[in-house]
């Protein structure tokens, strides 16, 4: 009766994520695997959480999962075959029970237990124009490309077993079948469980009007309906020796490194192991391609100053990491509109910020407020004192006899 108590409190923690691999049919009991051997165990995910929050909940986002077979490049195959368990399919989180439920399923394990598969998540699975974002094998590794100009926050997750003894004394690895009916059935905390970070570093631009100003000098805002339009991240810039100004483009797309072929796990269960060209899992890394305009802009939500010094957020740029040397400088261009009568105008002003030695880092905001003040009336005096002629050649001029 231990056992069956157990079980059962096991089992109202999981779900079934869908039907799978094999055509083997389980029974209609949906637990019935954990005491028949002969059925295919179900693949199923630990709550899916952040480590960090800008997206604060999993609730409602579909990400994209895969499951595959690490170990011998001679030996394995992504692409296809029994080394890829879960070929980019895409899930989300029930948010009543924690666990992901992946599209199309339910999945099963193979019934063999003699392969152990790693799990990853990344977000998002499609651009702001709800195209798919593309996943390829490069670099003896699965890489996502990612639009960093869609201003998008960027996602990766990853889930390896540890070894681990179980209460018989024997020694299990996963992830497979075997392993989860002799472990996590002991010990849900064992279960495959995708944990969500940020890769991106996260920079917010907030616009502020200026504390000190008069009651007068604030109300101008208002009475030239005055609108923040846009945001533009331009190349960082910097000066060389010479003098000459130096930029460096910002990536408008990278390269996710959601696995890796060679990795292994270390005794954390903490991916080990790069690719050919030095990338790890979880590696966000910049592309700038020939041409490349090297800017980031977005368009501001029309933002005005309801109160004095009070942070109004104009943008947001999730960006790849970075690290500004001595003398680097961010570059903005703030778009703004001003209407006078019936007549509106669009305008734009420029922002330098220094970033020498300053470290952007993935998973940590950080916010820069731009201090506001009100347009100045343009007033240009008149002298019209020195608009008097002075007589060249006499009070009555010159006569000319032509007799």
């Amino acid at each position: 009766m231990k056992r069956i108590s157990i079980i059962l409190a096991i089992a109202s923690l999981l779900v079934m994520c869908m039907t799978g691999c094999g055509k083997h049919k389980p029974d209609s009991d949906p637990n019935a695997w954990m005491e028949d051997l002969s059925l295919p165990v179900p693949i199923n995910f630990g709550s899916s959480s952040l480590t960090k929050s800008e997206i604060n909940t999993m609730d409602g986002v579909t990400f994209g999962v895969f499951a595959v077979e690490h170990g011998d490049a001679s030996q394995i195959d992504w692409k296809g075959g029994p080394s890829l368990l879960l070929n980019n399919v895409t899930a989300t989180k029930d948010p009543s029970t924690g666990m992901a439920v992946l599209d199309g399923g339910p999945y099963y394990y193979p019934m063999d237990n003699h392969r152990n598969f790693s799990f990853y998540g990344y977000y998002p699975t499609t651009y702001t124009d709800e195209t798919p974002v593309s996943v390829s094998r490069a670099d003896e590794s699965l890489v996502a490309t990612m639009r960093i100009k869609d201003n998008q926050d960027i996602l990766w997750s990853y889930s390896l077993a540890k070894t681990t003894k179980a209460s018989n004394g024997t020694t299990y690895s996963g992830f497979n079948g075997r392993y989860i009916r002799k472990v996590v059935l002991e010990d849900n905390s064992k279960l495959p469980k995708l944990e969500f970070k940020h890769l991106t570093t996260n920079l917010v631009f907030n616009a502020k009007a200026n504390k000190d100003l008069t009651p007068e000098e604030f109300a101008t805002f208002a009475a030239l309906k005055f609108k923040i339009t846009g945001v533009t991240l331009n190349p960082i810039t910097n000066t060389n020796d010479d003098g000459l100004t130096i930029e460096k483009k910002i990536p408008r797309y990278a390269k996710l490194y959601l696995a890796v072929e060679n990795s292994t796990r270390d005794e954390n269960g903490m991916p080990v192991g790069t690719s050919p060209s030095g990338y790890k899992p979880g590696d966000l890394v910049g592309i700038i391609n020939e041409g490349d305009i090297g800017k980031l802009s977005v368009e501001s939500p029309n933002v005005t100053f309801p109160e004095k010094n009070v942070n109004y957020q104009m943008a947001q740029f999730f960006m790849v990491p970075f690290h500004g040397v001595e003398d680097d400088k961010l570059n903005l261009t703030i778009a703004y509109s001003t209407t006078v009568g019936e007549k509106t105008k669009n305008n734009t002003f420029d922002v330098q910020i220094d970033i020498s030695d300053k470290t952007f880092e993935a998973g940590k905001k950080y916010m820069y407020n731009i201090i506001f003040y009100p347009p100045e009336l343009i007033e240009i005096g008149i002298d019209d004192s020195k608009l008097g002629w002075e007589l060249g050649n006499g009070e009555q001029g010159e006569d000319i006899d032509q007799g």
